[in-house]
């Protein structure tokens, strides 16, 4: 009787352990995974680690995402999306859209600080300098007596330079002149043996005045950034590679109204995409351009443009993603029309021709599929 008691006290202590264990272990499954990359492509490549510390182990311990996603069913819930499981200050959608590990602290998006710094002016005024020169005078006696007198006045204005350094801007003004001229000429002539004593003659004094005056120029230059000088300075913290042809996580070949709707919105991503949003309002329409430029340097395939341009919404596989409607088989036709009737796809009006053609051509390639599971 006490060996039959003991064995059940045993197989008691046992079951629970083993239900211990199971809450915070598991194996690591492959159509979880699956789940978790057609709503946000860019974890496929944390794969199993998305959810496991140790993936190898047998069985794995989840980590906080992975126990909040096994709690919500392995589904993708708004409860799920808002929760901040690893406590790293971003939620789990923001660090999952943009490639990072939603149940690791260490791991998440760069947390961005803004400093402002105000340049410094200089003003350096030079006085302008005065020279007055008087001419000589000549008097000539005879019947009529002549009196020239020419004064001259020359001023000099050095030129004033102010520099600011903010946005890279140059201001320089020339000097402005003004230079006056006067004359005096005195008549005298003798007096007549008829005229009274004490005749004094009589004068006639004209004075004559020119004025000539010079008007400033001012010459401003601005200096802008080029496109490879915005990505690095905006972009490659979180989009590395691009500049050396290694796909920079999906924005190879990204055209300005992609890169504009994952900053400012679409219908999909409203508000924007949350990783990107700190730059709204901070690069302006051409800045933007600018970028997609150096994006577009190189040479882009196909499947990239699809990877930068659609997998966001079609889920990288083309299957459906987040949107949930499959584009696998689908033409540059069926692409281009899309655009134009879809009111969720008219931001993408920008791409070229050759974009679509580029992307019909790789889709069609993948055959055609239904939505994923």
């Amino acid at each position: 009787m006490r060996l039959k008691r003991f064995i059940a006290v045993t197989a008691g202590v046992l079951v629970a352990a083993g239900l211990s264990l199971a809450s915070t272990s598991s194996m690591a499954l492959p159509q979880y995974l699956t789940i978790l990359t057609g709503t946000y492509p860019a974890a496929a490549a944390n794969s199993c680690s998305n959810c496991h510390v140790n993936p190898s182990a047998s069985p794995s311990t989840r980590n906080a995402f992975g126990s909040a996603f096994a709690n919500a069913g392995h589904t993708i819930t708004a409860a799920l999306k808002a929760a901040d499981s690893d406590g790293d200050g971003f939620t789990n959608d923001a660090e999952l859209v943009a490639g990072f590990n939603a149940g690791v602290a260490t791991s998440h998006p760069p947390v961005t600080t803004t400093s402002t710094t105000a340049a410094a002016t200089t003003t350096t005024t030079v006085r302008p300098t005065t020279t007055t020169t008087a001419a000589a005078t000549t008097t000539t006696t005879a019947r009529p007596t002549t009196t020239t007198t020419a004064l001259a006045t020359t001023t000099t204005a050095r030129p004033t330079t102010t520099s600011t350094t903010a946005a890279a801007t140059t201001t320089t003004a020339r000097p402005t002149s003004t230079t006056t001229a006067s004359a005096t000429t005195t008549t005298i002539r003798r007096c007549s043996d008829d005229e009274e004593d004490g005749c004094n003659g009589r004068t006639t004094t004209t004075s004559s005045r020119a004025t000539t005056t010079t008007t400033a120029s001012t010459t401003s230059t601005t200096q802008t950034l080029g496109g490879e000088a915005l990505y690095n300075a905006n972009c490659a913290g979180c989009h590395d590679g691009a500049a050396a042809g290694g796909g920079g996580r999906q924005v190879l070949g990204a055209r300005a109204c992609s890169i504009n709707g994952a900053i400012n919105g679409t219908r999909v991503f409203v508000g924007g995409v949350p990783a990107m949003q700190f730059l709204q309002g901070v690069l302006s329409a051409a800045q933007i351009q600018a970028i997609a430029d150096f994006l577009n340097i190189g040479t882009v395939t196909g499947q990239q443009r699809y990877i930068t341009t659609c997998a966001g919404c079609h889920g990288a596989d083309a299957r459906g993603g987040r949107t949930g409607a499959s584009v696998r088989g689908a033409t540059a036709g069926d692409t281009s029309e899309a655009i134009g009737d879809v009111g969720a796809m008219r931001f993408l009006s920008c791409l070229p021709a050759a974009d679509v053609n580029a992307i019909g051509t790789y889709l069609r390639s993948t055959g055609s599929g239904g939505s994923s599971d």
